[in-house]
């Protein structure tokens, strides 16, 4: 039966690769098993720091700060006030915003056809939040391997 562990919580001065390494070194040397997986924010520093010190481990990002990205970007790019707007009986901007994080739970296999369909049908407004998550999350090289 695989059981989930949560081993630390950590705060740190930086967001440096070398601090975030020597971090997990440190738990390493603590720890007598390997982890089968690791659950992390969505930087680079961190989740190059964890495939360098456990190889192993599958890394996993965490779908509360996923959310947090993308309610950022909605708020830095001019569109909160259309996707809080609830004047309207179906606010699609806000429907085709919140359908990007449902694909965290499509099949990996999936993940680009559902979005390259969502692109497809979202209105007009939220498609620069689509170019960024495409830029971020997707990356285009996997986009374009979406079969027909």
């Amino acid at each position: 039966m695989e059981k989930n562990l949560p081993l630390n919580y950590a705060l740190f001065t930086n967001k440096q690769q070398t601090t975030y390494t020597k971090f997990f070194k440190f738990i390493k040397e603590k720890i007598t098993i390997e982890p089968l997986s690791v659950s992390c924010d969505f930087e680079l520093a961190i989740i190059n720091s964890v495939v360098d010190v456990f190889p192993e481990a599958s890394v996993d990002g965490c779908f509360f700060h996923f959310k947090k990205s993308i309610w950022r970007y909605i708020q830095g790019n001019g569109l909160a006030t259309k996707y809080c707007d609830l004047s309207q009986d179906l606010n699609l901007v806000r429907k085709y915003c919140r359908m990007l994080a449902c694909l965290a739970f499509a099949p990996v296999e999936h993940v680009a056809t559902g979005f390259v369909s969502l692109q497809e049908c979202a209105p007009v407004e939220p498609k620069n939040l689509y170019s960024y998550f495409e830029e971020n999350y997707i990356g285009a090289k996997k986009r374009t391997k979406v079969p027909s």
